[in-house]
């Protein structure tokens, strides 16, 4: 009796135990440690990241996937590579700004019952009026100096605008109407948006990637003092502090056959420690 050894058989045997290992050890760390990083395992998704801070919030992937342009001549022109993503109009330009969260997959025909987004003002600024708005594509490109977030916004393509005023809507409990320093705000929902976008997608397709623009012009500029130029700057991928600091995507939907997907603490935690990231329709970051 005789039995042959396959070199290249143990080492792959060997390589997927260890993957299997590190997945283990991953996913009990993101279910135990709230500031847990790392990958895991899902048996419906793949592989899986979490990011800082226990927060489920889909984060920005790379550089270029948030940026800003004031198209009229001057500062600040386009950039995709600051630690910034500006708003309202500074220098007295209106400027627009973008943000792209990929591998989002949302199916047609699901019901959008929450979406919003947060995003950090990390310094003082000022107070100023913008629209928010979706752009109307399934696989929307990351940003360049041909493809900004003026562009984008001037070519019609996004969604009904929605107005707001940052001051409004900070997370840090103090006075509304007034800024604030390196806080976090909460845009007002923008179910309704999305679910716009998600209902412009035909029976086969999905909403791959999804990008948010904004809109500065609606800001008023008036007399100095109080407010010349009402602008105020968003964190953005490449600032000092690290890309956690960036805008940050949150989504709930429903779906007739495929169930439901949520991102939104309460539900995104009690689904983290229950299915213990190896089970359900989780994408993205958690």
């Amino acid at each position: 009796m005789s039995c042959s050894f396959s070199h290249k058989t143990f080492f792959l045997g060997l390589a997927i135990a260890v993957f299997g290992l590190l997945a283990f050890v991953q996913t009990a760390r993101a279910t135990h440690e709230p500031d847990a990083l790392g990958f895991a395992w899902s048996e419906t998704a793949g592989w899986i990241s979490f990011n800082s801070e226990n927060d489920f919030g889909i984060p920005i992937g790379q550089s270029s996937d948030d940026a800003y342009h004031a198209p009229a001549f001057g500062w600040p022109d386009f950039s995709s590579g600051e630690g910034a993503v500006y708003a309202g109009k500074p220098q007295e330009q209106a400027v627009y700004g973008g943000w792209r969260w990929t591998e989002v997959n949302i199916p047609a025909e699901a019901t959008i019952t929450e979406a919003y987004v947060r995003l950090r003002n990390y310094t003082w600024g000022h107070a100023a009026d913008t629209n928010l708005a979706f752009e109307k594509t399934t696989i929307p490109s990351t940003f360049s100096s041909a493809n900004t977030p003026y562009d984008r916004w001037n070519s019609g393509n996004i969604t009904v605008p929605l107005a707001w005023e940052w001051t409004q809507y900070k997370e840090d409990g103090s006075v509304a109407g007034s800024p604030c320093e390196n806080c976090w705000v909460t845009t007002p929902s923008l179910a309704v948006l999305l679910g716009e976008v998600v209902g412009w997608l035909t029976s086969e397709e999905v909403l791959k990637d999804i990008v948010l623009l904004e809109d500065g012009s609606p800001a008023i500029v008036l007399p100095n003092p109080p407010n010349p130029t009402p602008q105020h700057p968003w964190a953005a991928f490449d600032l000092i502090t690290g890309p956690n600091d960036a805008a940050r995507l949150y989504v709930s939907w429903t779906h007739p056959t495929l169930g439901n997907f949520s991102n939104i603490p309460p539900a995104a935690t009690a689904y983290k420690v229950s299915a213990n990231f190896t089970t359900g329709i989780l994408s993205g970051y958690a």
